[in-house]
């Protein structure tokens, strides 16, 4: 077959015998969302829906395809001839199966989460999907769904299933049922369910995620035979669903940065305003109360202390006081929440920037990609790779199947649907990123990152490629060069208002000493000026103290 890798001997190999105990591992343990695991392997013919599926069919199997002859076992997602195309129109149908998964909020939170992705990206998700058809029977991990959760079993599905598999041409979800999927393993098991003609648990074939993604799948028409191609994803000069999916996401960020920002400004502005207007009223309650105090010893001195006007004057000057300690502390409020709020739109500015200049660099990275060049900075993934699991490479006949560079993802994520839990995974909250399933490899072998594209080598091994290209970093550290660290800004608030203190001198009337004689103690101040004030810590100054009406104020040298 053209462009097809060369496919193992018929027959399974100790591999295959040793990935047994590993499978009885797994359907005995604990899956997501706290469910038992069936211990049985279940077997889904064609046309099967399960009992519990997430969807109504959104997709036609194909009961009649000729199997492969040979190729069971461990074998990669790139692997040419692997999968069948309908020959007609697509055997699975994407927007239905995105209405269905979309029109429940808890179902598609999880099944979202069996594969990796946030529920507002499954309909770019499955858009990048590519609908085949199984031409051998294949272990998987399907995930039913009920009552709000999914619950795991292993499974074999029929030759002539119809799934949706990913850019690294590994199954993600069966179409009959709607239900996501995940790797399964090779090995004799306790299977269950009804077996179809020509099933062998010899002859089952596990896929592997190839590794880079594979930009076109060579795959057979499932009438004819030939050898037809369609294209992987992302491929030059065809835009990515996902890719212009996390573009749109941040320009929305960047806007919704910038409409923040430009709301902060005008809530400093307006604050701002609000402390002017509060120093003017403070401003001129302290000229009344300090015209108040004049009036008040001016009457203090013509009429003495127990007149009427003079106590009048007194009263309203304690009111008119009163006003402008109250006026004054609204305004050092007001002033520092003025402060307050200027700082914040300062910090909004600079958020407001950072995600605008992330946008422009996701937005030229993902042209970048989709013109055919080399990604760079965040979206591209480190594209070392090594021998994958139970793979043979071998020079390909033909035309050989074509890979390329690894799509563009997120920062720090793995690529859409590569995400897998295991079964010993414990509940986690829905839209979280899942763990990687942990597999034991013969030694000599190494595992691919699916998330950079990187080999980690087995106990014992050294390591066979450098690690992958990281993102932006907050500190920037080049040998012989200074450190550069980017840090937030310290907001830093006005000084507490320095306080006046009054002092005034006063002198107790002398006892009487007769009744009706009242002795008034000599002054030298001039009729009509106040107490000496005395100023500390050079703030503002206003009367203080009041004498009471037995005494009588007098000033100080």
């Amino acid at each position: 077959m053209v462009g097809e890798r060369a496919m193992p001997k018929r027959g399974r190999s100790e591999r295959a015998r040793a990935a047994a105990v590993a499978l009885a591992a797994v359907a005995g343990a604990v899956v997501a969302c706290g469910q038992p695991a069936s211990a049985q392997v279940r077997l889904e013919p064609v046309s099967y829906s399960g009992p519990r599926p997430f969807t109504s069919p959104v997709g036609q199997d194909l009961a009649d395809l000729t199997p492969v002859e040979q190729g069971w076992g461990d074998v990669s997602g790139d692997t040419a001839g692997l999968y069948a195309d309908s020959g007609g129109a697509p055997p699975c149908d994407a927007r239905a199966l995105v209405s269905q998964v979309a029109s429940d909020e808890a179902k598609s939170r999880a099944w979202a989460q069996v594969l990796g992705v946030e529920p507002a990206a499954i309909e770019p998700f499955v858009t990048s999907l590519n609908p085949v058809l199984l031409r051998s029977d294949t272990a998987v991990v399907s995930h039913d769904y009920a009552n709000g959760r999914f619950e795991a079993h292993p499974a074999v599905l029929q030759v002539g299933t119809a799934v949706f598999i990913d850019g690294h041409g590994q199954p993600v979800v069966k179409c009959f049922n709607g239900n996501p999927l995940t790797p399964g393993e090779v090995g004799d098991g306790d299977f269950t369910g009804p077996r179809w003609s020509g099933f062998q648990p010899g002859e089952i074939t596990a896929v592997r995620p190839a590794v880079p993604v594979v930009y076109e799948f060579s795959l057979v028409d499932a009438r004819s035979g030939a050898p037809v191609t369609r294209p992987g994803g992302p491929n030059p000069g065809r835009a990515d669903p996902y890719l212009d999916f996390l573009v749109a996401q941040s320009r929305q960020e960047a806007a919704r940065a910038r409409a923040d920002a430009d709301e902060a400004r005008r809530n400093a502005d307006a604050a701002e305003r609000q402390a002017t207007v509060s120093q003017d009223r403070a401003a001129l309650a302290k000229d009344a109360s300090d015209r108040a105090w004049a009036a008040y010893q001016e009457n203090l001195a013509r009429f003495g202390l127990a007149d009427p006007r003079t106590v009048a004057a007194l009263r309203d000057f304690e009111a008119r006081r009163a006003q402008y300690d109250a006026a004054r502390a609204q305004a050092d409020r007001d002033r520092e929440a003025a402060a307050k709020a200027r700082a914040a739109a300062e910090d909004k500015v600079r958020i407001a920037a950072d995600s605008a200049a992330d946008y422009q660099v996701r937005q030229q990275d993902t042209d970048a990609c989709r013109d055919g060049r080399s990604c760079s900075g965040e979206l591209r993934p480190d594209t070392a790779q090594g021998d994958l699991p139970g793979t043979q490479p071998a020079p390909p006949v033909g035309t050989p199947q074509q890979t390329g560079s690894p799509p563009p993802q997120q920062p720090g994520t793995q690529p859409p649907g590569t995400q897998r839990p295991t079964g010993t995974q414990e509940p986690r909250p829905p839209g979280t990123r899942q763990p990687q399933p942990t597999t034991t490899q013969p030694p000599g072998k190494t595992t691919p990152d699916v998330r950079t594209g990187t080999t980690a080598p087995a106990p014992g091994r050294p390591p066979t490629s450098a690690p992958p290209t990281q993102g932006r970093q907050q500190t920037t550290s080049v040998p012989g060069q200074q450190q550069t660290t980017r840090q937030q800004p310290q907001t830093t608030q006005s000084p507490p208002p320095r306080q006046t203190t009054q002092q005034h001198t006063t002198q107790q009337r002398p006892q009487p000493t007769q009744q009706h004689t009242v002795t008034r103690a000599p002054t030298t101040q001039p009729r009509g000026t106040g107490p000496q004030q005395t100023q500390t810590g050079g703030g503002e100054q206003s009367p203080g103290t009041v004498p009471q009406h037995t005494r009588r104020a007098t000033p100080t040298g």
